[in-house]
């Protein structure tokens, strides 16, 4: 029997703590992030860099790195 163990997928959707109550932008799109909308409005990054959903997605249509610190991102 030969066993194919599939990688875990990086969830991008979900709840983030606003624990400082200053605004967030997308550096995308250069707009805040409202981070108490429903988390398919954003997606957070493993490097925690956050964005507005479509925006990130576009992003990684052409490149599959952390617009904010080039870190490599995994598909979504």
């Amino acid at each position: 029997c030969n066993l194919q163990i599939l990688p875990e997928k990086y969830c991008y959707h979900r709840k983030v703590e606003d624990s400082t109550n200053q605004p967030i932008d997308c550096v995308i799109c250069m707009t805040t992030i409202d981070l108490s909308q429903r988390t398919s409005e954003y997606m957070v990054a493993p490097c925690e860099h956050i964005f507005h959903s479509g925006c990130l997605q576009r992003w990684m249509d052409i490149k599959m790195e952390c617009p904010t610190c080039r870190r490599s991102l995994p598909p979504a």
